[in-house]
């Protein structure tokens, strides 16, 4: 069964870990969501339906959060280091550090090759790196 006011919650509580917001912005927007809701569910929308659809209206926290931070002049990156890492997240931080690692190591073979090769350069012998 769909708890409103749990999702309401969830949204605000999402929006306060954002870090760009203050208590009172938060609450503002909060309001905004309420409304929109309660015009939604008096024209006919379940309580459920009428969320999603305000939800997508008002904003998403994310995206509310740039948004906010663009147009206040704040820092969008105001709260960035203490955010809580996803798995998907942990997984494309390794992914992208191996790769990074294995073009460094490739870029080292390459720069070898020469000296491999026996090429000289300049008149002398390729440095050993």
């Amino acid at each position: 069964m769909f708890d409103l006011n749990a999702s309401v919650r969830a949204w605000t509580d999402d929006l306060r870990s954002q870090g760009a917001f203050r208590a009172e912005d938060v609450v503002e927007l909060e309001t905004h969501l309420r409304e929109e809701i309660d015009g939604l569910v008096k024209v006919g929308l379940s309580e459920e339906e009428a969320f999603l659809v305000a939800e997508r209206r008002v904003g998403m926290p994310g995206m509310l959060a740039r948004e906010f931070a663009r147009k206040k002049g704040g820092t969008p990156w105001r709260g960035l280091a203490v955010e809580p890492q996803t798995e998907g997240d942990r997984k494309s931080l390794r992914r992208e550090l191996l790769i990074v690692t294995l073009l460094a190591l490739g870029a080292t073979g390459l720069a070898q090759l020469p000296h491999l090769f026996g090429a000289t350069f300049f008149g002398r012998e390729a440095p050993i790196v």
